[in-house]
């Protein structure tokens, strides 16, 4: 059965057929690995938008609490009860501490090399 020094033909044939199919099973192999597997660029990239995303929305958070309690109290909060007081000036620092935060990660994406403007996600900021 496996005798193949009858017919050379037969072991041409099959030593092929052994290497395209080696072959192909490697590239196939090799190929279904980098398509499952994100790159750590790309990995990067999308954990800085996430991040950015992330900060955005907690500025818009911060910034509409901000707004409802001026609205409610006026600019100064003079005729809010102190823990509102407190809650404010705490919403100010946190407010200042999240920019602080976008600009890193702005300057993040410039380090990688990607296109960010300080007004790059500027559709996302809150507004009045």
């Amino acid at each position: 059965m496996w005798n193949y020094s009858d017919d050379p033909l037969k072991l041409a044939g099959t030593v092929l057929a052994l290497v395209v199919g080696v072959t192909t099973s490697t590239y196939k192999g090799v190929e279904f690995v980098d398509a499952r597997y994100a790159k750590s660029g790309d990995v990067q990239l999308t954990n800085l938008r996430l991040e950015e995303k992330i900060l955005t929305d907690r500025t818009a958070a911060i910034q509409s609490r901000i707004w409802t309690l001026e609205d409610r109290y006026g600019v100064d909060l003079f005729e809010a009860p102190g823990p509102v007081k407190e809650q404010y000036r705490q919403m100010v620092v946190d407010l200042a501490d999240v920019k602080a935060q976008i600009q890193s990660v702005m300057q993040a994406y410039r380090a990688g090399g990607y296109p960010a403007s300080d007004s790059y996600y500027s559709y996302e900021q809150p507004h009045r």
